[in-house]
């Protein structure tokens, strides 16, 4: 809000993003870009006429959506991450503007990207702040570091052994990187080995120390048990994916390393909905009466094979106390950015309770990106980063498919007589 006013948001409920229910006939008090109060609209009855107040009959007050973990070039139409490499830059660079816009608009007010090539991201943040781009709140890493042909290599930044991987470190945060993403294991990427050890113990080692030199978190993609341990080893704050698989690629829950992850404090981006996403595409396909192809009916079950092994895993590393947080890995391969909320509505699916699966996309993925004193919970002093959904999120995920507001850093971005954005983007994190 530009002109430090006030204003009053109502709702049938507030959820504050903590572990306490909601507030019924909830309401909270923004004055400029802050929340200065919550509680019931009978609270602020004394104010209701002296302050524009926005009504939401029906609808549940809660934080803004943060989303842990994001690829902003992608177009989540199915081509590989390879395909990005034949891409020009600057239409990576108009494609990642689409993107944060369709997130915001689906009520994430803040995400973290996990990696993009060269400094299309810090350019992207540029353009937020001076208010050309409408956006989400961006913490970046830039670049990940991996090895020569390792996954992710055609984002630009290889690196083999000690001394270079430090090297690649203090580049990327030189260039703006918010967070170190290193790449543990290989991946998708046609030249890598995904199931085996990217780098070596003490390459990996190096990366985080090196980034920890700097204050910054590290975030680790692992496919399997050997970059898990390599990962947890190093200290890496969030495991990525977290797939308990062998290098020859077989299943194999691994008691010791799910124990590690529940009791040494890393989060778990388990990246529950990218399959998810393209089995039901799939599947609505074929009950539209188009058959599938050879090839497609093979990825049905493949997905669902697949979906039964990590469910089992999912529900292991619950049972064992894994703290999980939400990242969607969008705009990858079929998750095209603006569907944040499968991933919580996914993970509900898969057995986590729904209160700990919209913590997991609001204030404990603040805490994941260290801005848990300025974003992810409707608390007062904090910045006023407001989503509004109809139904009541709490009870039922799929409320969150209902967006009726989306306020951001205090002004109405998303909802009835909101135009573009004319102010920068408040920045809640150094």
């Amino acid at each position: 809000m530009q002109d430090g006013g006030r204003r009053l948001i109502r709702g049938a409920r507030l959820w504050d993003g903590t572990a306490r229910p909601p507030t019924f006939h909830g309401a909270v008090l923004i004055e400029g870009n802050r929340i200065r109060a919550t509680g019931t609209a009978a609270d602020f009855e004394s104010i209701a006429t002296e302050v524009p107040v926005d009504d939401f009959p029906g609808a549940t007050i809660m934080p803004g959506l943060v989303d842990a973990h994001t690829h902003l070039v992608g177009f989540g139409d199915g081509r590989p991450g390879d395909a990005l490499s034949d891409v020009a830059p600057e239409l990576l660079l108009l494609n990642a503007a689409r993107n944060v816009r369709n997130h915001l608009h689906a009520g994430v007010t803040t995400l973290r990207d996990l990696g993009t090539p060269g400094t299309i991201a810090f350019r992207l943040r540029d353009a937020a702040r001076q208010g050309i781009v409408e956006s989400p709140r961006l913490v970046l890493a830039g670049r990940p570091i991996t090895i020569t042909g390792g996954h992710l290599w055609y984002f630009g930044q290889e690196a083999d052994g000690v001394d270079s991987v430090r090297q690649a470190v203090r580049q990327v945060v030189k260039e703006g990187a918010d967070v170190v993403k290193i790449i543990a294991t290989g991946g998708s990427t046609r030249t890598s080995y995904p199931y085996r050890a990217a780098f070596t113990p003490a390459e990996v080692q190096a990366a985080v120390d090196e980034a920890h030199r700097f204050g910054k978190p590290t975030a680790a993609h692992c496919v399997s048990n050997i970059g898990m341990t390599n990962a947890l080893d190093a200290g890496v704050e969030t495991i990525v994916h977290a797939v308990f698989k062998e290098p020859d690629g077989t299943d194999h829950f691994d008691d010791a390393i799910a124990m590690r992850l529940a009791s040494s404090g890393a989060w778990v981006d388990y990246t529950v909905a990218q399959g998810a996403i393209r089995l039901r595409h799939l599947e609505s396909v074929e009950a539209g009466g188009t058959p599938l192809s050879h090839a497609e009916r093979a990825e049905v079950d493949s997905l669902i094979a697949y979906r039964a092994v990590r469910g089992d895993h999912h529900a292991r590393l619950r049972s064992m106390g894994a703290r999980f947080v939400m990242g969607s890995d969008s705009s990858w391969m079929w998750y095209p950015m603006g569907r944040f909320c499968e991933e919580i509505i996914e993970s509900v699916i898969w057995g986590l309770p729904v209160l700990d699966a919209l913590r997991g996309g609001t204030s404990w993925a603040a805490e994941v990106l260290g801005i848990q004193n300025e974003a992810g919970s409707l608390v007062p002093g904090l910045v006023a980063d407001v989503l509004v959904v109809g139904g009541d999120p709490t009870r039922d995920p799929t409320a969150l498919r209902d967006v009726q507001a989306v306020y951001q850093s205090g002004r109405r971005v998303v909802g009835a007589g909101t135009g573009p954005r004319q102010d920068p983007v408040d920045e809640a994190h150094p």
